[in-house]
């Protein structure tokens, strides 16, 4: 035998030896699973992606829908002075804040004008409004109104408000002839 088979040979039982020792320190270990140090083996969770969002493209438009009445702003008014009241809620209707002006009536007024959608349709043609303080007791407030309609028309009226809570709760108010500050 020439010393090349010789090496081969020799070689080839050491690696059997090897293998041979592997697998049986393998077999111990998988034998007496209380004192191996394997770690368990890694396990992935898959998620599937969730469905793709569908969004509309900008250049589609959107289905026309009518829009909705108004909605006046939840908001309370900060003036408590019966006075103040009043002016404010005839400024706001001169100059279209009708959403400001309705959150100054109180409930019962709000009821008696049909709703917010009601109350602005019923201002839609109103030039300026101009209030006059005549007298004031309590929640009471005496006033005069100049209303100067669009067609240039001059209207007067002379009105009572009851004011409390920061709201118009009750009014009277009656057309009048003539400019009773003239």
């Amino acid at each position: 035998m020439s010393m090349k088979k010789i090496a081969i040979t020799a070689a080839i039982a050491v690696a059997a030896v090897i293998v041979a020792t592997a697998g049986a320190l393998a077999a111990s270990r998988a034998i007496t699973p209380a004192t191996s140090k394997t770690r368990p083996a890694a396990t992935k969770t898959v998620t599937p992606d969730p469905a793709p969002k569908t969004t509309p493209s900008p250049a589609t438009p959107a289905p026309a829908t009518p829009s909705p009445a108004p909605a006046a702003p939840p908001t309370a008014p900060v003036q408590s002075d019966p006075w103040a009241i009043v002016s404010e809620y005839y400024g706001d209707v001169t100059s279209g804040d009708y959403a400001d002006a309705w959150n100054l009536l109180g409930p019962s007024m709000q009821a008696a004008q049909g709703g917010y959608a009601s109350f602005t349709a019923g201002y839609s043609g109103t030039g300026s409004q101009n209030v006059y303080e005549v007298g004031e007791s309590g929640d009471q407030v005496t006033y005069y109104l100049q209303s100067v309609n669009p067609d240039g028309t001059v209207q007067w009226y002379e009105g009572t408000a009851t004011v409390w809570g920061g709201q118009v709760q009750s009014t009277d108010v009656t057309q009048i002839a003539g400019d009773p500050l003239a």
